[in-house]
């Protein structure tokens, strides 16, 4: 599932940014197909869930009309897994 992979994904990018950040030794690695990523691939990828996410935030916008309206659907997927915000 794309969601579980995007959560895993930036759950790692922040385990490497803490350790940078803490100047410990960079032990934390993300794979993709059983191959590390180098630091350009995850910047791309981070990137391209930024954007994902610009894009879908706006696409949202334009559904429900006011940022008022697109918090409370958001509010409303938080509090129920089960429903589709938006499909991708």
């Amino acid at each position: 599932m794309f969601y579980l992979s995007c959560i895993k994904f930036i759950q790692k990018c922040y385990g490497i940014r803490s350790e940078i950040i803490h100047g410990k030794k960079r032990k934390t690695k993300i794979l993709e197909n059983e191959r590390k990523l180098s630091d350009e691939e995850i910047k791309e990828k981070l990137e391209e869930y930024v954007r994902k996410g610009i894009s879908k935030i706006l696409r949202l916008h334009m559904m429900y009309e006011s940022q008022e309206n697109v918090l409370a659907q958001i509010d409303n997927y938080t509090l129920n897994r089960g429903e589709n915000l938006y499909d991708d």
